[in-house]
């Protein structure tokens, strides 16, 4: 029988990064999927009307568009398998039932045009936020994918600068709070909220590091020029050529679950991932 490092179950994106990862690494890694099709959460298919696609989930890529896998092309999808993303000069934009309309554009002095139209006081305020988000943006990015600090020695960083303290402030508030006390009209703290809630933040929650940057125009929503799926796909391509195993698992969640309780508990470490098939649409 053949033996393998690393066994993944599913075909999500994270678990497609993953297991590209690990035979980068030099892991002998079996892929297995239970479905037709890879993707989990950046699937795209025909799902009613012949010729009409459409993502089952995820239609923009936001927060990975600071991961090296991106920014420096760690695994060739751009160069080697075709990934590219459209990058929209309008990321979102709210409509009210009076017919009345804010529009977040990249273009920062077109953003506040906008939102000064509801409230001129909301748009200097939000030219404060966004031009404060462009400047702290390097800085959250650089902690995303580096193992953070001892919660000691991040609060003691923090307390070195008046931005530090800030940040630290707004991290112990909701990002209703934090949008509710800087912001005077309903309708631009709603346009605000919407954004943050669709990147599945709650409201009433603590205010993730990234609450002031995916409320500005620093902070772009991108999609995959096709669709959402072209992302899986590459991932995918690259795979296969990689020479991966890749098979369907009907029993891909049983099989994980007797993984766990039979093998999980006698090993000191283990990993596991998911990816899928080599090929798709």
């Amino acid at each position: 029988m053949t033996q393998y490092d690393v066994v993944a179950i599913g075909g999500g994106h994270n678990g497609l990064v993953a297991a590209a990862y690990l035979a980068k690494a030099g892991k002998k890694v079996l892929v297995l999927e239970r479905k037709e099709y890879i993707g989990g959460g950046v699937s795209t298919r025909q799902l009613n009307t012949p010729g009409f696609w459409h993502d089952e989930h995820s239609s923009v890529h936001i927060m990975i568009q600071g991961n090296p896998m991106i920014t420096q092309d760690e695994l060739g999808l751009f160069s080697k398998f075709g990934l590219k993303y459209n990058y929209s000069d309008i990321p979102h934009a709210s409509l009210f039932d009076d017919g009345s309309s804010i529009i977040t554009y990249r273009d920062l002095d077109k953003a506040c045009e906008s939102i000064a139209k509801i409230s001129p006081q909301d748009a200097e305020t939000y030219r404060k936020l966004a031009t404060k988000a462009a400047d702290l943006l390097p800085m959250f990015l650089s902690g995303f994918y580096s193992p953070p600090l001892p919660m000691g020695a991040m609060v003691a960083m923090l307390d070195q600068s008046q931005e530090g303290r800030e940040m630290f402030d707004a991290m112990q508030r909701s990002t209703l709070e934090i949008i509710d006390r800087l912001f005077v009209h309903d309708k631009v703290k709603i346009h605000l909220l919407r954004v943050i809630a669709e990147n599945l933040q709650m409201p009433d929650e603590l205010a993730p590091v990234w609450a002031f940057t995916s409320s500005s125009a620093s902070c772009t929503p991108t999609a995959c020029r096709s669709r959402s799926a072209a992302a899986a796909s590459c991932l995918s391509r690259w795979l296969a050529a990689s020479n991966i195993m890749v098979a369907k698992f009907v029993a891909a969640a049983k099989f994980a679950k007797c993984w766990y309780q039979t093998v999980a508990p006698m090993a000191s470490s283990y990993t596991m991932a998911s990816a899928s098939w080599p090929a798709m649409r």
